[in-house]
């Protein structure tokens, strides 16, 4: 599903920008070091331009009580206001992962679900 023009002030602002949704095909895992964080057949494959594929998992797909909330948010502009979730890390609390509680209308399948940086995750990806 590609977004229309709605809510959303970064695509009243920049048209030509694309954010594509669409459920994914396979299951997929997410885990931090040996630790089992996600597990899901329901994610929704997000296709943005000027980034890397996104994988949102339904909340009840993840394992939130491994997670702790962080007073981290972000705005986009495209999506809406975004916060945080943290894991125990070696260093510290570190953001690990992000959800909109709310997002502009052509995003709103994804409000609530929860993405994952691939750079502190690993995210397995099992096709059907």
């Amino acid at each position: 599903m590609t977004q229309t023009l709605g809510t959303s002030p970064g695509l009243r602002k920049y048209p030509e920008h694309t954010i594509e949704l669409q459920p994914h095909s396979g299951g997929l895992t997410v885990h931090l070091n040996d630790t089992l964080l996600a597990a899901s057949s329901g994610a929704i494959a997000v296709d943005e331009t000027g980034y890397e594929r996104v994988f949102y998992f339904p909340p009840s797909d993840v394992n939130t009580n491994l997670l702790i909330e962080s007073d981290s948010n972000t705005r986009c502009p495209f999506k809406g206001e975004a916060s945080y979730l943290a894991a125990e890390m070696p260093a510290g609390l570190v953001d690990i992962a992000w959800y909109y509680p709310t997002t502009f209308d052509e995003v709103s399948d994804i409000a609530g679900y929860i993405a994952f940086y691939r750079n502190q995750v690993s995210i397995l990806e099992q096709q059907c």
